[in-house]
């Protein structure tokens, strides 16, 4: 290899040193002779194929960075324009409310028509006819009073609506000629009480019991007293059943209590003897009566109320009663005897 070296420099520098073409010393032209060595391919050596990749300037780009202008957009967020709606909300359509007009089964009247509640509403079910009209939700006789008169019932007043009696006012102290009677100023006494109850015809059925309705208007006025008084004779006439003889026989205590206002001092036989001086009934006979002690008013009373159921005014059947063995003996006996 170094002999080639050697052999070939001087060639390499003839061909420098010949600056035109000719005879001696010019350039070799290839074209005009191509045998000759300097113009020959080299054949000496092959030419080996450049496989290696380094310094290539062509690099492939496998990874996926900032750089790179394209980028898949996989996520949604505000900048999209368009989302998919995936919530459902309920309609705003609410339903209508009604008010209902009436409830349960309840009943009316409207003018003439009955009416009763179905489904919340009044609905009409029934017309009266010209002789009924229409009261408490039903078809009644039209008339069977005057409309508002009045009327005592007991110890309330009634009053005539639509032709029917109704309950008006509750009176305290009774009723009289369809108004309440005023509260009394004192009240009454016993002997009063009886006598307005004797008045009123409380006792016209007698046996028959008189009904509380009819006594308690009288009851009503009177004092406490007069009350409670009146009340033990009415209970001593129930005990009695209502028989006369045994009204006479047994009540008279409580009769007498009733009677009379007050009391004195007199016996019973000076009761008697009182009554035989006057020469008037009434003030003068009730006088003696209040003179007389509370046993001594009461056994002259049975006496002489024995003696009237039986005799009355005859002297031969006064004398038979009073006889041991007669009815009134014993009343007799109680208020005499020794």
């Amino acid at each position: 290899m170094r002999r080639l070296l050697v052999l070939a420099l001087p060639l390499l520098v003839i061909g420098c040193d010949s600056p035109g073409g000719g005879g001696g010393g010019g350039v070799v032209d290839c074209s005009v002779t191509p045998n000759l060595p300097v113009c020959r391919p080299d054949t000496g050596s092959t030419d080996v194929t450049d496989t290696s990749t380094s310094g290539d300037t062509t690099d492939p780009d496998t990874n996926v960075g900032p750089g790179d202008t394209t980028q898949l957009d996989t996520n949604i967020g505000p900048d999209d324009t368009t989302q998919p709606d995936t919530q459902v909300q309920p309609d705003t359509v609410q339903p209508d409310t009604i008010t209902p007009e009436c409830s349960g089964s309840a009943f009316r009247c409207n003018g003439d028509e009955v009416q009763a509640c179905s489904g919340g509403f009044w609905v009409t079910t029934q017309v009266c006819t010209d002789t009924n009209t229409c009261r408490d939700g039903t078809c009644i006789p039209s008339s069977t009073c005057t409309n508002g008169s009045r009327r005592c019932s007991g110890s309330n007043i009634e009053q005539c609506t639509l032709g029917q009696w109704a309950f008006a006012q509750a009176c305290s102290n009774g009723c009289t000629n369809e108004a309440c009677n005023p509260p009394p100023t004192s009240g009454l006494v016993c002997d009063d009480v009886f006598t307005c109850i004797v008045d009123a015809g409380c006792f016209d059925a007698w046996p028959t019991p008189p009904t509380s309705t009819c006594t308690s208007p009288c009851l009503n006025q009177g004092t406490t007293t007069g009350r409670n008084e009146m009340n033990a004779v009415l209970s001593c006439y129930a005990t009695c059943n209502y028989d006369d003889a045994c009204v006479v026989d047994t009540c008279y205590q409580q009769r007498a209590n009733c009677f009379f206002d007050t009391t004195g001092s007199l016996s019973c036989p000076q009761i008697d003897q009182c009554i035989g001086d006057c020469t008037s009934g009434g003030p003068c006979v009730i006088g003696c009566y209040e003179s007389g002690t509370n046993p001594a008013q009461g056994a002259y009373l049975r006496v002489t109320e024995c003696i009237d159921a039986y005799c009355q005014q005859d002297e031969a059947c006064i004398s038979e009663v009073i006889t041991p063995g007669g009815p009134c003996a014993q009343a007799f006996e109680t208020c005499f005897g020794p």
